[in-house]
């Protein structure tokens, strides 16, 4: 079997907790930039069986192509059709994200007895290090350890491993806008660009075609774009929606299936001054939080 090892952040430090395996195992939630305490789980040298993926939030595959964040789901939901998902992978680019799901496809055929290479997996993990930022990426790769770590302590060992839907455990991604900027203090008018930065993305830049930006209940108006990738997140510009009265401080929320809100994000202002119909207010229109 190729050489394997826990790698120094990722096989240590995690924030732990339960996932979807048999038995009491555990996985890095990949949802957080910063590391936290271990509540259990699979450890170098301890016998827990692994804990199989934690759900995504599930990524809508606008594109009706396979992309990394909707394989990964299938894997995760479908422990038991990771044969016919490693026939999807296979046809994929040699990049590191497809090349990390293949390793653990063949894992989870490897766990429950079914198949899989394990000498393929162990390669794929190592070649991968360091090379993930998503964080269903980072996820994926901590349960390929753990999955390694198993096998090489129990090489005849199978588990059944359970299924990510539905399982209530926490997600892979913390999905949350991490700012928005707009203008000077915070203030833009109406029509205007304001960038939005996510984090914790479980879907990729090229659906944001289908993503919702609303300020309070107003959808923006226009396509989004400048979109730059950055971490496991990106940003993007988006216009501004009109409202009725100026000025008016209001949440943004990025919704595409799950959500987030950024409360009192920013203050929108009449583009036509003069003929605002709240001329002389002195104080912006604060929306209640949600």
């Amino acid at each position: 079997m190729s050489t394997w090892r826990p790698s120094d952040d990722e096989g240590a430090g995690g924030n732990r907790s339960g996932g979807g395996g048999s038995g009491s195992g555990g996985s890095d939630s990949g949802g957080s930039d910063s590391g936290g305490s271990d509540s259990g789980g699979s450890q170098p040298g301890g016998g827990g069986t692994p804990s199989w993926l934690r759900p995504g939030p599930r990524s809508p595959n606008t594109e009706q192509s396979p992309d990394p964040d909707s394989v990964y789901d299938q894997l995760g939901e479908k422990p038991d059709k990771c044969a016919e998902t490693l026939h999807v992978i296979e046809a994929q680019p040699d990049d590191p994200q497809w090349l990390l799901l293949r390793g653990l496809a063949h894992a989870c055929l490897g766990l429950q007895g079914q198949g899989g290479d394990w000498n393929t997996a162990a390669r794929l993990y190592a070649d991968t290090e360091g090379t993930v930022s998503t964080c269903k990426g980072r996820a994926a790769r901590v349960v390929l350890g753990d999955a390694l770590r198993y096998h090489q302590q129990h090489p005849s060992a199978t588990v059944q491993l359970k299924s990510s839907a539905g399982s209530g455990g926490a997600n892979a991604c913390d999905f949350r806008i991490a700012a928005v900027t707009a203008g000077v203090g915070g203030e833009v008018k109406a029509g205007e660009q304001v960038r939005v930065e996510v984090r914790g993305a479980y879907f990729s830049p090229s659906d944001l075609i289908s993503v919702s930006v609303l300020f309070d209940d107003v959808p923006s108006t226009g396509e989004s774009g400048d979109v730059t990738p950055s971490g496991d997140g990106f940003a993007f510009s988006v216009e501004t929606p009109a409202f009725d009265t100026y000025p008016r401080t209001v949440d943004v929320t990025v919704q595409y299936g799950s959500k987030a809100t950024l409360e009192d994000a920013v203050t929108v202002l009449d583009p036509n001054p003069a003929g605002s119909s709240s001329e002389g207010s002195s104080s912006p229109v604060t929306s209640p939080s949600p």
